[in-house]
C-alpha cells in the first residue's frame, strides 16, 4: 500500500491516521516493556544481567546499550509490523532507522516505509529514576520525486509515549508542492493517557498561556547549561523562575500544552531526539534555529531522512517557544 501523491486530501488523511494508531501502538508497548524490564530486574541476578549483550547500528550515539533497551526494541517492532501488515504493508517494505536499528545499510526504494525510532530515549534516567524517559516512533514513506527526479521521505506520522502514561501522536497529510515541501501543514496531534483512564482527544491548539521565566533544557555538564543560558539571553527568554534541567522527547506533553515558556537545545541532535518539534509545529508552535532564523523543522526532518546512519545529527539545536 503507497500513497498516491495525486490522490485526495482526504485519502491521505485516512492512510496518516492508520498509521499514527500503528505508531502509538508501537511507543506504548515499548514503554510498558520498560517498566516491566525494571521490576523484573529487582529479582534478577546483577551477572545475569552483567551477561546480556546487545547489537546495535554503527554509530550509535547514546549511552551504551543495556538489557532495557533490548526489551523496549523487541516489544516495540512487534505491534509496528502487525499494524503495517493489516495496512497490507509486507516485511520486505520496512525499513527500520533511528537508535538501535541494525539495517541502515539496505537499499532504499520508493513506497518503502521508514520506522525511526527510539524505543527508549532516557535510558539513564529509566535505570536511575525509573522515570523521564519516553518511546519513540515515527514513520516515514520513501517517494520518487518526479520533477527533480531521486527520491525522497515523506513523513506521515508518529508517537512518543512517556514514562508518565501521556501518548502524544500526530499524523500530517500536507500536499506536498514537489519543489520544497509544503505550501500548508494539514495535520492533527492527539494526546491520551490510558493508565489515569484519560481518552484519547485531539489538541486543537496548543496552550499560549505559559508561565514566563521558566525553560528546560539538557544541561546536566556545566557547558550545557552556559550555552543553554547564552541562547535563552540572546533570545530574551528569562529562567528566573525555573530552569529544569531535562528536555527531549520526554518533554513533548509539557512543550504542547504545559505552562512551560520555552524548551532549549543547543547542540545538533538526531531526527529521533527532537520528534517532540512535529506535533509542535503542526499545532502552529514558533521554532528558531540558534541563530536567530525560523526552522521549519518538517523541512528539516524529510530533507535528513534518508540518511538512515545512527550518529546522523542535522538538527542544529533548537529553540520552541511561545513568544
Amino acid at each position: 500500500m503507497s500513497i498516491d501523491a495525486t490522490g485526495s486530501t482526504e485519502t491521505l488523511r485516512l492512510f496518516a491516521e492508520d498509521l499514527r494508531r500503528t505508531a502509538v501502538e508501537s511507543a506504548e508497548a515499548s514503554t510498558i516493556a520498560v517498566q516491566q524490564e525494571l521490576a523484573r530486574g529487582l529479582s534478577d541476578a546483577e551477572d545475569a544481567l552483567e551477561d546480556f549483550l546487545m547489537s546495535y547500528a554503527e554509530g550509535h550515539t547514546g549511552a551504551a546499550p543495556e538489557p532495557i533497551d533490548e526489551a523496549a526494541k523487541d516489544a516495540a517492532e512487534e505491534p509496528l509490523r502487525e499494524g503495517l501488515r493489516r495496512l497490507g504493508i509486507s516485511e520486505r517494505q520496512v525499513l527500520f532507522a533511528g537508535e538501535e536499528a541494525g539495517n541502515a545499510t539496505r537499499a532504499v526504494v520508493p513506497n518503502m516505509i521508514i520506522c525511526r525510532q527510539d524505543a527508549l530515549d532516557g535510558t539513564s534516567p529509566a535505570l536511575l529514576r525509573w522515570d523521564g524517559h519516553a518511546s519513540v516512533c515515527m514513520i516515514d514513506q520513501v517517494r520518487a520525486d518526479g520533477r527533480r527526479g531521486g527520491i525522497y521521505a515523506r513523513h506521515i506520522a508518529g508517537a512518543i509515549s512517556c514514562a508518565t502514561g501521556w501518548v502524544v501522536s500526530w499524523a500530517q497529510w500536507s500536499r506536498h508542492n514537489g519543489v520544497d515541501g509544503y505550501r500548508n501543514i494539514l495535520g492533527a496531534v492527539h494526546l491520551a493517557n490510558p493508565r489515569a483512564g484519560v481518552a484519547e482527544f485531539q489538541l486543537s491548539s496548543l496552550r499560549w498561556d505559559r508561565r514566563q521565566g521558566t525553560l528546560a533544557a539538557v544541561a546536566a555538564t556545566a557547558s550545557r547549561r552556559s550555552k543553554t543560558q547564552q541562547l535563552a539571553k540572546r533570545f530574551g527568554i528569562s529562567s528566573e523562575k525555573a530552569f529544569y534541567t531535562t528536555s527531549g522527547t520526554p518533554l513533548a506533553p509539557a512543550l504542547l500544552v504545559g505552562a512551560i515558556s520555552a524548551v532549549i537545545e543547543p547542540n545538533a541532535v538526531s531526527l529521533h531526539d527532537s520528534a517532540l518539534l512535529l506535533p509542535f509545529q503542526i499545532l502552529g508552535g514558533p521554532i528558531s534555529s540558534p541563530d536567530g532564523s525560523a526552522l521549519n523543522y518538517l523541512r528539516v526532518y524529510e530533507a535528513n531522512a534518508l540518511d538512515l546512519r545512527a550518529s546522523s545529527r542535522p538538527v542544529g539545536g533548537y529553540i520552541a517557544w511561545v513568544k
